[in-house]
């Protein structure tokens, strides 16, 4: 009986270096929104010490920041075809574009001097903006790889679409 040796097979559909630019990808989505929430929650904390009421935007950030957290990891178990999501990826990309567009509004232009909390709200814009462009970078690669995938063709003649 003669045995044969099986190829090294992936879950994802491009392959092992497919699976590794995708697991890197939600792994940066999924350290962004943890920063946020790290950020954003030292105000919300803040302000729940001093009995204050929770700032509407600081809330709508940590939301956004949940959702992305969740997504994330969802979409790194490798079983889960992510590129069939794509409009996941868009509505998230939306959410941090208005987040980025919240808080761009209030500190891009804001003269800090010497104020730490400042400072550090400044820099969550920043996050705010790479974390957008993430989500937009999985949105767009996703809606292309689906169209690509929607638009092949067969693989035994060439000839018929899938």
């Amino acid at each position: 009986m003669i045995k044969t040796t099986r190829p090294i097979t992936t879950t994802h559909p491009y392959g092992l270096p497919g699976l590794i630019a995708h697991s890197a990808l939600r792994t940066i989505q999924l350290l962004i929104a943890l920063v946020i929430t790290g950020i954003y929650g030292r105000d919300l904390a803040h302000a729940s010490q001093a009995h204050e009421p929770a700032d509407s935007r600081w809330v709508y950030a940590m939301v956004v920041a949940a959702l992305t957290i969740l997504v994330s990891l969802l979409f790194l178990v490798p079983a889960v075809r992510s590129g069939r999501f794509w409009p996941a990826d868009g509505v998230l990309f939306f959410l941090w574009m208005v987040l980025f567009a919240l808080f761009g509004r209030l500190y891009i232009g804001e003269d800090c001097e010497g104020s730490g909390a400042c400072h550090r709200m400044k820099t969550a814009v920043w996050f705010d903006l790479v974390g957008m462009l993430l989500w937009l970078g999985s949105f767009v690669g996703g809606a292309f790889l689906f169209w690509r995938e929607k638009h092949s063709r067969t693989i035994y003649t060439g000839r018929g679409t899938v």
